[in-house]
C-alpha cells in the first residue's frame, strides 16, 4: 500500500475514534448505584423534618424484639406526598455467619417513596397488636418535605 493510502486510513480511524468518544459523552447516563440506595433513618430521626425529592426512597429502621410481642406498625401517613412501599418487615439479629439467636432482638424495616411535591407526616407505633386499649410503648414520627 502507498503511504497516501495509510495516511487516509489513519485519518479515518482518528475521525471514527473521535466520533465514538463524542457519542459516548452524549449518551444518557444511567443512575449510579448510590442514587438508587434509599436514605436510611433510625431512632435518632424521631420528630425530625426530612427533605427528599420525588422518586427518592427512605428506609426507616427501628430496633425491637418480636419475642416480647411488641412490633413496630405503620399507624398512618398523612398527606399524599409519600407512600409506603410494601409492608414493614421484622429482621431478627443474627451473629455473623450464623442463624438468629432465640430471644434476641431485631430491626423493623419500613420503606417509603416520595411520589409528589408536598408535605407528608409519618407515624409508627411500637405495640402489641392484640392490646387494642393500651397506648403504644413507643412512637416514631417524621415529617417529609418533598421537592421536585
Amino acid at each position: 500500500m502507498s503511504s497516501t493510502r495509510w495516511t487516509v486510513i489513519a485519518a479515518l480511524v482518528g475521525v471514527l475514534s473521535l466520533y465514538a468518544v463524542s457519542c459516548a459523552a452524549d449518551a444518557p447516563k444511567s443512575p449510579s448505584a448510590d442514587a438508587e440506595k434509599p436514605m436510611v433513618l433510625g431512632r435518632e430521626s424521631n420528630g425530625k423534618r426530612v427533605s427528599v425529592t420525588v422518586g427518592q426512597r427512605v428506609q426507616v429502621r427501628l430496633p425491637g424484639n418480636a419475642i416480647t410481642g411488641y412490633l413496630w406498625e405503620l399507624a398512618r401517613i398523612e398527606g399524599a406526598a409519600v407512600e409506603a412501599v410494601g409492608k414493614g418487615e421484622y429482621v431478627p439479629d443474627k451473629p455473623p455467619g450464623g442463624k438468629p439467636l432465640e430471644g434476641s432482638g431485631g430491626v423493623s424495616v419500613f420503606t417509603f417513596r416520595a411520589v409528589k411535591p408536598g408535605v407528608a407526616t409519618l407515624a409508627l407505633e411500637y405495640k402489641r397488636p392484640w392490646e387494642k386499649d393500651q397506648p403504644p410503648a413507643e412512637k416514631f414520627g417524621l415529617v417529609f418535605d418533598v421537592a421536585r
